[in-house]
């Protein structure tokens, strides 16, 4: 079971980081639609490039651009924030190397954009973007768990058939569970 565990946190974790770049597309995608942005400055992907352009892993919190120029602007000295602390990020004034070219290229566009433009620059504040905060991956398995084997016992003490008929595909006489009566007072 454990080797199934970890290959159900790396799968979770991979999703939460893709859903990050894809949030992360769509805020640069609307500012474009409402023209906040004109279209030829380039700072979101062409319609049906988005999702090759980003990198295969998705991106992880702290490498969104607008965190980006806000630890560079730690790094400086310009601000104090406890954002990267509270979300369990590390501050990053580089963009990753290990991304995309066209990808690395896009960022730093967005970066100087969020520099320079003082709309944007209001936006692309971490008082307007999502904080993607979760449970930890401990805490879900265990409500899952407990939850799992809750519903498992509201049949035990039964006389006869199970309170509750699941179809998960668990056997539970193949794990050891058998119907039980419940204790005479």
């Amino acid at each position: 079971m454990g080797e199934t565990l970890a290959c159900a946190l790396l799968l979770c974790e991979n999703h939460h980081r893709k859903l990050i770049a894809w949030q992360e597309e769509l805020d640069w995608q609307i500012y474009e639609a409402y023209e906040l942005i004109e279209t030829f400055d380039t700072v979101s992907l062409p319609e049906g490039e988005a999702m090759d352009a980003i990198p295969p892993d998705g991106i992880k919190l702290g490498e969104r651009a607008f965190e980006i120029v806000l630890a560079r602007r730690m790094a400086a000295g310009e601000v104090q924030t406890t954002w990267f602390a509270r979300h369990g990020s590390t501050p990053i004034t580089e963009i990753p190397a290990h991304w995309p070219a066209a990808y690395r290229e896009l960022v730093e566009r967005r970066i100087r954009r969020i520099e320079s433009d003082s709309n944007i620059r209001l936006i692309e504040q971490p008082e307007y973007k999502r904080r993607w905060n979760t449970e930890s991956w401990d805490s879900q398995f265990q409500r899952a768990a407990t939850q799992w084997l809750l519903t498992r016992l509201e049949g035990y003490f039964h006389e006869g058939s199970r309170v509750s008929d699941r179809r998960d595909g668990f056997d539970p006489a193949a794990h050891g569970f058998t119907a039980a009566s419940r204790p005479k007072r």
